[in-house]
């Protein structure tokens, strides 16, 4: 394997494999990519240097981390997987999410609403996600300047999350379902109150079961 090349300023390397799968290295200029830093971690984001060492340093659950490395993996396949996409764009559904990571489709949908709020990734339409471009790609430096392009169209920001974000993110989240599933219980008793007021003896019983269950 040659030596390394020297990276000057503004300088990144890049590694690929030749017909023969030997690992060729070259220097690109990193002027036009997207530098960005969070309170632990910064860098161009280009290859995904910054996305890992963040994904390192976020304590998130290991359903989310193997969700997002499965969609990572089918970006990848782009144009190769049964589910074909213009480069760039996943078409997917949570099950095959699920069948291939082995994690349940709750925690799938749990994990895409998640990146989806960050900005690491965005529903183009249904079943048809788009990973973040400064963050992941598979094709050409050219290829990439034009997802880059309709990604900006869409999500202007993104966050790199610090270590607690997740944790707090997630806490808020099913604060606000048992918020919600407690408005709509209250709602299912003044409803079965009104009935109960209305219905023959007979179904009474049936009605207390359901405001006691």
């Amino acid at each position: 394997m040659a030596d390394k090349p020297k990276l000057g300023y503004g300088e990144q390397l890049v590694t690929r494999l030749d017909s023969r799968g030997n690992v060729v290295y070259s220097v690109q200029k990193i002027s036009g990519r997207t530098f960005a830093e969070s309170d632990t971690t910064k860098g161009y984001t280009t290859d995904a240097p910054l996305m890992m060492l963040t994904l390192a340093q976020m304590d998130i659950p290991q359903t989310w981390m193997r969700t997002w490395c499965t969609l990572v993996g089918f970006q990848q396949m782009s144009g190769k997987a049964p589910r074909r996409a213009p480069l760039g764009m996943v078409k997917t559904t949570h099950r095959d999410i699920s069948a291939a990571s082995g994690v349940s489709r709750t925690y799938v949908g749990e994990s895409l609403l998640f990146f989806n709020e960050i900005g690491w990734l965005r529903t183009a339409r249904r079943s048809v996600y788009q990973l973040n471009p400064f963050l992941t790609f598979a094709g050409s430096s050219a290829d990439q300047e034009a997802a880059q392009d309709v990604w900006v169209a869409e999500v202007p920001e993104f966050l790199m999350p610090g270590p607690e974000y997740a944790t707090a993110w997630r806490k808020e989240r099913r604060e606000d379902q048992r918020a919600v599933a407690k408005a709509a219980n209250v709602v299912l008793l003044g409803s079965a109150k009104t009935e109960t007021n209305e219905m023959p003896a007979a179904s009474k019983s049936k009605v207390r079961a359901v405001r006691s269950a």
